[in-house]
């Protein structure tokens, strides 16, 4: 019995004393890094850039670790070795392979001080066993630093390890979408193996825009493609398998370029046409969405109610653009045959777009409404409040709980989306493993 109360009482001491020497070592370890960004508009290749720049954290991370006797020159010369993964001899630098290899070390010791750091996915497995040993001061074999082949790949690997540890959290403030071309290339960087652990994703508004029309909904899928169309992106709505085609047909014969006189940013004249048959879609989802929900108080914004009484009365002075031939005077809110046929033609494309649902998937399994960092709010807005500076009301909920009450909303939309995607490829599954497609016309010759 003594001896089994003695067990108990070490037990807890080895954990108290594992709780102080945690607590210490955070104490004594490297302040984490973190960068905010936000409004990237999908500005892939430049959000690229500045994480292979690291935002000046590289030089300056070379700096504190290395001996103060280290010249600019010097320091400038392994950050650009870090930056591109790659020896390379400078003549104003006189540094070996060895000189480098050691160097490295000793700036991914300097970063690793910090316990938060998982080596598991840091060091390249091809020589993770010689960095290991290397940073323990353990020693390697001698051909690592005689065999040219073997030291400038160990440096490579080194540089890589370096730019890994770097970054502790990336918070991403939304809008990962809007005026730019490769908003899918930010998200597959984002989602890649070297990053997804550590972003902490804020949802902005043009981001729930696209995710609410791969949920299905009209008039954000009018607005989603109207805004790709204004910066004349047509290479991403190929890139991302949408076929705009018929749209295009129909914007160009319904709103010729030379009736188009209202301030469009469009530059193409293909652009320009696709730009205001949106619109006027979209407008009109929008005033039938107002009017089936007239607690959301947005009566104010009827817009194409006020347009049609004033092409009714012939009142168009103060208008810049008077050719809407699809808008009934008398209910404007109604969409033609036509523009009814595309708008569903769009809406089955996102929704059923494998492309674009397996993109938007990352926002409604990693993004959130708000998150909080150190005691810090991370919003993409602002929280709705009122002239007195108090919360304002929305639905009955305001503050923290209506941000809440949005996300549960979002996560709930994005488990129906990504249940309907399990269920159709096990459906497509099913189809093509049970000899059905065999026996179909279209497919009985396929090898």
């Amino acid at each position: 019995m003594k001896e089994e109360r003695f067990r108990l009482q070490t037990s807890e001491l080895d954990k108290l004393a594992q709780q102080l020497l945690h607590i210490e070592n955070e104490l004594n370890s490297n302040i984490p890094v973190t960068l905010w960004i936000s409004d990237l508009h999908g500005e892939g290749d430049r959000f690229m850039a500045i994480l292979r720049g690291r935002f000046g954290m590289l030089y300056q991370t070379c700096r504190e670790a290395l001996p103060k006797t280290f010249s600019i020159n010097k320091v400038q010369y392994l950050t650009k070795i870090i930056r591109k993964k790659n020896f390379f001899v400078d003549e104003n630098v006189q540094m070996d392979t060895q000189d480098v290899i050691f160097c490295l070390v000793e700036i991914l010791k300097y970063r690793l001080a910090n316990i938060r750091h998982r080596t598991k996915n840091i060091f390249p497995p091809e020589f993770r066993n010689t960095i290991k040993r290397l940073i323990s001061g353990l020693p390697v074999p001698d051909q690592v630093f005689e065999e040219r082949v073997l030291s400038e790949r160990l440096i490579s690997h080194l540089a890589h390890s370096i730019r890994q540890v770097l970054l502790d959290r990336i918070q991403v403030l939304g809008d990962v979408f809007d005026r730019g071309a490769q908003p899918d290339k930010i998200i597959r960087i984002l989602s890649s193996p070297a990053y997804r652990d550590m972003v902490d994703y804020v949802f902005g508004n043009h981001d729930i825009l696209w995710m609410g029309a791969v949920s299905g909904n009209k008039s954000l899928v009018a607005e989603a493609i109207r805004i790709t169309c204004r910066y004349d992106h047509f290479e991403l709505l190929e890139r991302l398998g949408v076929d705009s085609s018929r749209l295009a047909a129909f914007a160009e014969r319904t709103y010729p370029v030379e009736r188009v006189t209202g301030k469009i940013k469009a530059r193409t004249n293909k652009g320009r046409c696709m730009e205001k048959a949106l619109a006027v879609i979209q407008f009109k989802f929008e005033e039938q969405t107002i009017g089936k929900f007239p607690e959301y108080g947005m009566q104010s914004r009827l817009w194409l109610e006020r347009l049609a009484a004033m092409l009714a009365t012939g009142d168009t002075a103060g208008l810049n653009d008077t050719h809407f031939p699809t808008v009934d005077l008398k209910n404007p809110a109604a969409l033609t045959h036509e523009e009814q046929e595309i708008i569903d033609d769009l809406s089955r494309q996102f929704s059923e777009n494998k492309k674009i649902r397996r993109l938007l998937s990352y926002f409604f399994k990693n993004g959130k409404t708000y998150h909080i960092h150190n005691n810090s709010l991370n919003i993409h807005a602002l929280v709705p409040s009122n002239e007195d500076g108090e919360f304002e009301a929305f639905l009955g909920k305001s503050g923290r709980e209506l941000l809440d009450f949005v996300q549960e909303t979002i996560v709930r939309v994005g488990k129906n989306i990504l249940m309907v995607r399990s269920r159709m490829n096990r459906i497509r599954h099913s189809f093509f493993t049970s000899g059905a497609a065999r026996s179909h016309p279209f497919l009985a010759n396929m090898p």
